[in-house]
């Protein structure tokens, strides 16, 4: 059980958990929100996430991988630009990082700001001016900076742009 959420086993359909953990020896529970929960053979708990770009892929003895995105294909899907705006939406939380993505419309600019903690942002589609501190950078696709935590800086979009913001733990 995980925080007391858990479903009886038997509300989810034995084939979902069979092609879920690749035919393993697992346990499957439904919890809310769309995601599958697993108890696999090793006792570990992982979290199978129903959205576009987001699988988790293996449970190790060293610890849990999640596959995050496998292509910029299923990024529109997960986080849909809005026009004259950006969107953030948290893809991945864990104890060491954190990541939001963040997709802007044409002409957009998300104000000068701190990180309480220290960050890693990483173009994904289009391309940002980024500002730190007064100095401009110009990140294209595949472009990314670190940025001290309590750092001002400022992102803006002169054209549709998506980008990664890592939040590493303090």
């Amino acid at each position: 059980m995980f925080g007391g959420y858990c479903v009886k086993k038997s509300a989810v359909p034995q084939s979902a958990a069979a092609r879920n953990t690749g035919g393993k020896d697992s346990e499957a529970y439904w919890l809310p929100k769309g995601k599958w929960s697993m108890l696999v053979g090793n006792s570990r708990w992982i979290y199978l996430r129903q959205k576009a770009g987001i699988a988790l892929t293996e449970n190790t003895a060293g610890g849990q991988s999640e596959l995050i995105s496998s292509s910029a294909a299923g990024n529109a899907g997960r986080n849909p630009t809005k026009p004259g705006k950006y969107s953030a939406k948290r893809i991945f939380s864990g104890e060491k990082a954190q990541i939001t993505e963040i997709a802007f419309d044409a002409d957009v600019e998300l104000k000068e700001h701190v990180a309480r903690t220290p960050i890693i942002v990483s173009v994904i589609e289009g391309e940002v001016e980024f500002t730190v501190e007064g100095r401009k950078h110009l990140l294209a696709v595949g472009g990314s900076i670190f940025v001290e935590a309590n750092v001002l800086h400022a992102v803006y979009a002169k054209i549709p742009a998506r980008i990664t913001v890592t939040f590493l733990s303090a």
